[in-house]
């Protein structure tokens, strides 16, 4: 998805003149860098630095994002964001990639499950997690008053239809990788005359969550996820006293090693078939 950031960035920087990129060697943004290169930093092999730069640049009234692999940023430098960015309310957008299980097939050092936590413990951050191209743009074109995590992954689809989920008496809840899963899963069992809708998250914001839970009172939920309870979906929910009836995710075992996504959810036995069916078993009981 770093090709939809270089496009978004790019075009934003060419109203705004106090759009900064900044990057630690990781990726390409060829056309971001060829338009805007007085906008463009390659901080190199330096998390900790990067962010530094980040945070004097946003004292100085710039508008600055920062792409990288999540373990490196938020294990090496997060000290620096959470004393130079967050604890002073910086205008700093950090766009993580590789979260989670994402790059198992590369090496442990990359295995990042609890980014999610991680972020939770920056005071001011928001978590966003995109599930569609539209939300990719709004989020990068937007600026706001609080430090950002985008959560980017590499399934995000340009469009998704949901049905109203109004008035059904199960609902799926999940977010950002999750939800291209979760809207198919629902679609099918909707067609086999099973009333139940799905709610896809695309920011972590209490608030947010609470009011979409509150509106849907009466339903049980269903947690679909690809985090353990290391931060995620499934403790927020649980801490507003949401009516969960089950809880279903990756285990994020780091020594399940895989080259795609698919496989990697076979493993667990976690595919769009066996999880249909997780969920039947869970309504039925019910």
């Amino acid at each position: 998805m770093r090709k939809w950031v270089d496009k978004y960035l790019a075009e934003v920087a060419d109203t705004n003149i106090k759009i900064k990129l900044i990057i630690a060697d990781v990726g390409d943004f060829p056309e971001f860098s060829k338009r805007h290169p007085e906008k463009f930093i390659n901080a190199g092999v330096s998390e900790s630095n990067a962010v530094g730069v980040a945070a004097g640049l946003a004292s100085a009234g710039y508008y600055v994002y920062i792409y990288g692999v999540s373990s490196f940023f938020l294990y090496r430098a997060y000290e620096q964001l959470k004393y130079s960015v967050s604890y002073w309310r910086k205008n700093v957008t950090f766009i993580g990639v590789g979260f989670g299980w994402k790059y198992f097939n590369i090496g442990i050092g990359h295995f990042c499950p609890d980014d999610i936590l991680l972020v939770q413990g920056l005071p001011h951050f928001e978590i966003h997690t995109p599930y569609n191209l539209t939300q990719l743009k709004n989020l990068l074109r937007q600026s706001s008053e609080n430090p950002r995590y985008i959560r980017l992954t590499a399934n995000i689809v340009n469009n998704l239809t949901i049905r109203n989920f109004q008035d059904c008496p199960f609902i799926i809840t999940c977010y950002g990788e999750m939800a291209r899963t979760c809207i198919s899963i629902v679609e099918s069992l909707n067609a086999k005359g099973y009333n139940v809708g799905v709610v896809p998250f695309s920011c972590l914001n209490k608030d947010v969550i609470e009011q979409e839970i509150y509106n849907n009172k009466q339903s049980k939920f269903i947690v679909i996820e690809d985090q353990c309870e290391l931060g995620g979906l499934y403790p927020l929910l649980r801490d507003i006293n949401a009516n969960i009836i089950s809880h279903i995710c990756l285990p994020l075992l780091p020594n399940l090693v895989s080259s795609s996504r698919e496989d990697l959810l076979k493993g667990y036995n976690l595919d769009e078939e066996s999880i249909t069916k997780k969920i039947l078993e869970i309504i039925e009981h019910e």
